[in-house]
């Protein structure tokens, strides 16, 4: 894409795209993290605002919404930006996870309507096996409160609403790494629908109030937490387990691709440059 071509869509959007901070502290200028997230959200929305951007909250929208209760938290969880490592500490955050005394029992199914069987609340939950972690319904989402409109649109109101996001660029190539190049046979991972499409369904027109990069994950996972009034957790999030260190092989596999294919590449991901800020390369 040509460099006016760029400009414009960018005018149009009302929004420039930036050079990367590399650091959080970067980012804030001397401003707290919430009021960094509100220029986050305010960034989102004028893009979506001012390109029409619209998207109805469907079944598969509202399943990438996982409920917390105790803490009156929702979070949208994107594949290649840290879910696996958040949604092993959800079980924890949304109480899941058994209180009994059957250590060492892993039977890797699950117990009752979502709790992790043989796993108790006080273990390592990177010990949570994928096969658990990412099964259909092993943890609580909005879509089970598709049949109760009223309480569904009372929780996405009043709920904290929070997504984690990542450089595009980076988690194409993770997932390359991850997907295909590892060929994961116990993965379901449908590489097209998740990478190529599934950041803009989970975030347009969507009204979150924080939006946290992968860039800075333990710093910004502290403040979620704690934000979220569950601050305890942070020592317990678990490191990825299958780390891909895509930033640092991102200039590696682009150089791999035509030029023609580089611009058709950008132009697929330009919303997500334009919605988190990102630079492109």
């Amino acid at each position: 894409m040509s460099k006016e071509g760029q400009g414009k869509r960018e005018e149009e959007a009302g929004v420039e795209l930036p050079s990367d901070p590399t650091t959080l502290a970067e980012e804030k200028g001397g401003r707290g993290w919430l009021e960094v997230q509100g220029s986050r959200a305010m960034r989102v929305r004028r893009a979506c605002s001012a390109l029409n951007i619209t998207q109805q909250l469907d079944e598969e929208i509202l399943k990438h919404l996982l409920v917390d209760n105790k803490h009156k938290a929702l979070y949208c969880f994107v594949p290649k930006v840290a879910c696996t490592s958040w949604k092993r500490l959800w079980f924890l955050l949304s109480g899941k996870l058994k209180r009994n005394s059957r250590k060492g029992r892993r039977k890797g199914g699950i117990e009752d309507e979502f709790a992790a069987e043989g796993y108790e609340e006080d273990e390592d939950v990177s010990l949570l096996p994928r096969t658990i972690v990412h099964a259909p319904d092993s943890l609580p989402n909005l879509a089970r409160y598709m049949g109760d409109e009223d309480t569904l649109n009372k929780m996405l109101k009043t709920y904290k609403k929070f997504v984690f996001v990542r450089h595009p660029l980076d988690r194409l190539v993770s997932a390359y790494r991850d997907k295909l190049e590892a060929r994961d046979q116990l993965s379901t991972f449908d590489f097209h629908k998740n990478v190529l499409g599934e950041v803009k369904r989970m975030v347009r027109r969507r009204e979150y109030d924080a939006i946290g990069k992968y860039e800075h994950l333990q710093e910004e996972m502290n403040a979620t937490l704690h934000w979220l009034g569950a601050g305890e957790y942070s020592q317990r999030f678990p490191a990825p387990d299958r780390p891909s260190f895509a930033a640092s092989h991102r200039s590696t596999y682009l150089r791999l691709l035509s030029s023609g294919h580089r611009i058709r590449l950008l132009r697929t991901y330009l919303l997500d440059f334009l919605l988190f800020g990102y630079s492109m390369p």
